[in-house]
Parts: C-alpha cells; structure tokens; sequence
C-alpha cells in the first residue's frame, strides 16, 4: 500500500515474504534516510552507522558495525551487564508494587536500556543523574521528532 504523509511517500509492507522481497530487489531505493539538520550536526555530518548515505562509506561503516560492535562473541560479552541491568529493573518494580506505588514503565525501560548502554559504551551508569539525564534524552527526542515532522510536512512551512 502507498500513502503520503504529507509530501513524503511512504509505502506500507504488510507481510514477511513482501518485506523479504523488497529487501532484496528494491533495497537500494530503501537505504537511504531523509537528510535532517538533527542529524547532521548531531551526528557528525551524517558520519555515524544510523544516517550516512549509501556508498562505500556506508558499506565500510556496515562492515565495522557487523564485525566488531555487533559480533555475537561481543553482543555475549555484555550479557553479565545486560542481566544485572535487568535484574535491578525487576527488583525495583517489585519494591515499587510491594509498598502499592505505582510503576512507570516507560521510564523503566528507558533508565534500563540507557544503563546497559552506557555501562557498556561509556563504563558507568547515569543513572545517578537520573533528572538531568532523562531531561536531555527527552529534549533530544522531542527535536528529533520536530525534526521528522518538519521532513513529512516541508511544503506546510509557512
């Protein structure tokens, strides 16, 4: 199925075997993602994994990423973090339920996998600064969805 959101074709894959095909016979019309002013002074001039554009740039990042960020040896050698990440998660929402507070679990999930992720890339949790850290994970969100709004409905722009 083929939609418009706003001046932004968007096609709509509703099966494994269509998405499968797609993949494997149109992949380089899908590859690229919209050029966006938040990511490229976020993310280097679209330098990262997530937005450089097809090429052999993008290959060469692909390679890095799927032998060496990626690799089953190292995805397994975070499990021990990944476990206890969890497991405190757990923990705190059985204190939580014991003492009849309630639980938001989005921002579980979000202080959990920011956890792992930075106990991972950066050597320490952030957590400590749970506030300050939630406060610019949110307004880097927001942007970014400003950001794709303004990507979808550019011809709306007054």
């Amino acid at each position: 199925m083929s939609l418009h959101f706003g001046n932004v074709p968007v096609h709509v894959v509703s099966s494994a075997d269509a998405a499968r095909e797609i993949t494997k016979t149109h992949d380089l019309i899908f590859v690229n993602r919209p050029k966006c002013i938040f990511f490229q002074i976020l993310l280097y001039d679209y330098k990262d994994v997530v937005s450089a554009r097809y090429g052999e740039y993008w290959r060469q990042m692909r390679s890095i990423r799927v032998l060496n960020l990626l690799s089953n040896k190292r995805v397994q050698s975070y499990r021990a973090i990944r476990e206890e990440e969890t497991a405190l998660a757990v923990k705190n929402v059985q204190k939580s339920s014991s003492s009849g507070l309630l639980v938001n679990l989005s921002d579980l999930f979000l202080m959990t996998m920011n956890n792992v992720i930075c106990r991972i890339y950066l050597g320490r949790k952030y957590s400590e600064d749970t506030k300050k850290f939630k406060k610019i994970l949110r307004e880097l969100q927001r942007r970014w969805v400003c950001q794709m709004w303004g990507i979808i409905f550019h011809g709306l722009h007054g």
